[in-house]
């Protein structure tokens, strides 16, 4: 009896863990550590590594989007991602365009009260939604 708890608890866990890569893909950010070196960061310096990674999070979901339709990451024959750092895909440098917009609007507009942020236009789409006007 124990040994059947034991078998089916392993499996419910393995299960877990698959449902967990599959919904996030092989292209999430890495767990934030201390031993995690950031390199190539031209806006957001300043930030500690585990902002930094609940920041790259916040514009995923405000995109709907992967890290990888950003950054070029490719997988290591010892597991690991690499290629955060290169300036390979057009879509950081636009994403970067777009991080400076909203910092200037934030700066600009008091009426925003800082609040400005990706979703005001995507909602959740990488391309911002049409407004009607």
């Amino acid at each position: 009896m124990h040994r059947t708890i034991f078998v089916t608890a392993i499996a419910c866990f393995v299960l877990q863990l698959c449902c967990i890569a599959q919904v996030q893909g092989p292209a999430m950010l890495p767990a934030a550590a201390p031993a995690v070196t950031f390199r190539n960061i031209k806006l957001l310096k300043g930030m500690k590594g585990d902002q930094l990674l609940a920041t790259m999070k916040e514009y995923d979901k405000a995109l709907n989007v992967k890290c990888d339709f950003c950054h070029e990451i490719k997988r290591l024959a010892n597991g690991s991602l690499s290629g955060y750092a290169l300036d390979a895909k057009p879509m950081k440098a636009k994403a970067r365009e777009m991080i400076r917009m909203v910092n200037s609007m934030n700066n600009s507009y008091k009426t925003l009260d800082a609040q400005a942020t990706c979703w005001m236009c995507h909602h959740g789409h990488p391309e911002p939604e049409a407004n009607g006007m």
